[in-house]
């Protein structure tokens, strides 16, 4: 009887060992997840997804392995549609996932530790790999051929109060689909407000699963964006790529020189970046290959060279360099204005394999540089958060060019906004609007908020 009380007990002494830990961390889990009445707002250990007006905000808190796994974990479903929604476009283009993991394996070295553990974050939390969540941020390195965005800052004499204006479209492709939901994947957009324990808070979109920012805003006034530059005769594998290194601009940058020195260190590829110190207030405009860069304000010589040219107060990019040395790796034409050979060469003798030459291809980008500058030239000395927003819609939306909108009609060469934004880093005002299914960025609702207020909110 004694051996059997004593068996008995040490059967329970096992099970108390090795089962009630478990049972402890997953009923931690559940005690952590609180559900509003609409099922709505979320919180996780620091962490909480909230529903304003149709956009949903991600608040992260803590280390930046707490951060990934929160982004992961109340982020989940969303995360696996858009990585099964990545694979699927990147098959159809020719990229592979092999592809993507040996370029990580290449970066993996440069990029920071504490950035590695929010990859690490997101997978424990999504219930992906860490290999499959490296991939995605791969993805914005590999693939330079599905964005076409356009940027600008203006402030000073350029605006109604002086203060800075910081705009972006990130244009898209819109027709990346997860094919087991059907769910695209701008559908899966956060605006995410981030307070890590080392470093600065700030407010940036975001597509779910990524460790990198196209865009946004921190304490410090400092406000960032970029586009991708085509730039195949000068690149290399060994650095951080320009999207994580702009999340290192708003995590650690409280200047624009600082913010400038993140960016044009362990280059990789070719970009074009816009940094904006609202404390100041300027912006400088910075262009970026693997071995070469230039970085000035509006009144820098570079900033004038036919056909471009500056505009008091205010900088603004595309898809392509200015700085003539720059544009010189990129194209073998500085100036493409040539529609008839951007139809001819870059179009019709390329579908029969006649031709493969991108001397012509920027003929849309420098035209979209057109039409957004001459719409900020009509409304200088004018300029607010409002009327800002006001300009990149009604451009994109062929309001202030008829030549530009029949372009957009008849080659179909715009693909749509994923997100359309214009911060003012000073007061840390947001105007912002998103992408649905079937919707460009520029015709759906805006929506305001603010940083501060975003810092200060409290989960439910």
């Amino acid at each position: 009887m004694r051996n059997m009380w004593r068996n008995t007990f040490l059967c329970l002494l096992i099970v108390a060992i090795f089962v009630m830990p478990i049972a402890t961390v997953e009923s931690k889990i559940k005690d952590s997840v609180k559900y509003n009445t609409s099922s709505v707002n979320i919180s996780l250990n620091g962490g909480w997804l909230e529903d304003v007006d149709g956009v949903r905000i991600l608040h992260l808190n803590g280390s930046y392995y707490d951060m990934g796994y929160q982004q992961g974990y109340l982020l989940k479903d969303e995360i696996n549609q858009n990585f099964r929604a990545y694979i699927s476009f990147l098959e159809q283009v020719g990229i592979t996932y092999d592809d993507l993991l040996d370029l990580w394996g290449i970066m993996r070295e440069y990029i920071p530790l504490i950035y590695t553990d929010e990859l690490q974050g997101i997978a424990d939390g999504s219930g992906l790999s860490f290999n499959d969540v490296a991939a995605c941020l791969m993805i914005e390195v590999i693939n330079h051929d599905i964005s076409a965005c356009s940027h600008a800052a203006a402030w000073g004499s350029a605006t109604v109060d002086g203060k800075l204006y910081h705009v972006r479209s990130n244009d898209w492709s819109l027709g990346i689909v997860d094919p087991e939901t059907g769910i695209y994947l701008q559908e899966n957009q956060v605006l995410v407000v981030r307070q890590p324990d080392d470093g600065y808070a700030s407010a940036y979109p975001l597509i779910a699963g990524q460790v990198t920012s196209h865009g946004g805003v921190n304490e410090q006034g400092i406000s960032f964006s970029h586009t991708l530059s085509w730039c195949m005769a000068d690149i290399s594998n060994q650095g951080i790529p320009t999207p994580l290194r702009e999340k290192m601009v708003l995590d650690h940058a409280a200047t624009a020189q600082e913010a400038i020195n993140i960016v044009n260190t362990n280059r990789t590829r070719g970009w074009t970046v816009i940094i904006s110190d609202g404390k100041t207030p300027i912006a400088y405009a910075v262009e970026l290959s693997a071995n070469y860069s230039y970085i000035g304000t509006w009144d820098n010589p570079v900033e004038s060279t036919s056909p471009f040219w500056e505009i008091d107060h205010v900088v603004r990019r595309g898809n392509f360099y200015i700085e003539s040395l720059l544009a010189s790796l990129q194209r073998k034409v500085y100036n493409p204005r040539s529609a008839f050979h951007w139809f001819i060469y870059a179009r019709i003798a390329r579908v029969f394999g006649l031709y493969d030459d991108y001397k012509y291809e920027y003929y849309p980008e420098v035209m979209l540089y057109r039409v957004l500058s001459e719409a900020i030239e009509d409304q200088w000395g004018n300029l607010t958060l409002n009327t800002s927003m006001s300009i990149i819609r009604d451009v994109y939306s062929g309001k202030t060019d008829a030549v530009w909108k029949r372009w957009q009609e008849i080659f179909g060469w715009y693909q749509g906004a994923l997100r359309q934004w214009v911060i003012c880093p000073e007061t840390g005002d947001i105007v912002i609007s998103f992408a649905d299914a079937d919707i460009s960025a520029h015709e759906n609702p805006v929506h305001y908020f603010n940083l501060y207020e975003l810092l200060d909110a409290e989960p439910p």
